[in-house]
């Protein structure tokens, strides 16, 4: 299962800034976790945050793309504990370790550069106007941003299974060094 959050407000919104933001306090319009089974996704909201963690912990695997640094501590801040995932992979954190091994810059690689670049399809948006499409009402555009982050990681997280990689700056395949269980793993 893939995942991912929008807050309701910007680092920028916020008097402590980036630690506002991974304290909880800039909230979260929308949380949405992704199956990678066929079904449907499953949206929830802060008024229905504890259900969208229980559907994070009853997961086998949870993929994400920078959720280590992000979606994760700011869901465990709002709940006010840890989150007991059976298996968390960052499919971010495995794209800076190749990165880091080679010696080359992060530059080029947020979720939108790399989707376009491994399965030729953009980002629909930009996270910066989550808060406005809350502050308008604007929920279906909102979840809408924010399922296709989810599907996008799931997408990538497939390829590099199949592939071993994603699409580096050149062009080429950038491996990365996945865990043996889930190269092994159906997905």
């Amino acid at each position: 299962m893939s995942f991912d959050i929008e807050t309701r407000r910007l680092s920028t919104d916020m008097p402590g800034g980036w630690r506002d933001v991974l304290d909880g306090k800039a909230g979260c319009s929308a949380f949405v976790c992704y199956p990678s089974e066929p079904g449907r996704p499953f949206l929830f909201d802060e008024n229905t945050l504890s259900e969208g963690v229980s559907c994070l912990e009853d997961a086998d695997v949870v993929l994400s793309y920078a959720g280590s640094q992000f979606d994760i501590p700011v869901l465990e801040a709002m709940m006010g504990r840890n989150l007991n995932l059976r298996q968390h992979l960052d499919l971010f954190s495995f794209i800076k370790d190749a990165l880091y091994r080679r010696q080359m810059p992060l530059r080029g690689y947020k979720l939108g550069e790399v989707s376009e670049r491994t399965l030729g399809i953009p980002k629909d948006g930009c996270s910066v106007d989550a808060p406005t499409l809350a502050d308008r009402g604007l929920w279906a555009s909102l979840f809408q941003y924010c399922l296709t982050d989810a599907w996008l990681t799931l997408e990538l997280f497939r390829f590099a299974h199949k592939k071993g990689g994603i699409i580096d700056l050149d062009g080429e395949l950038l491996p990365l060094q996945l865990p043996e269980w889930f190269l092994g793993s159906d997905i």
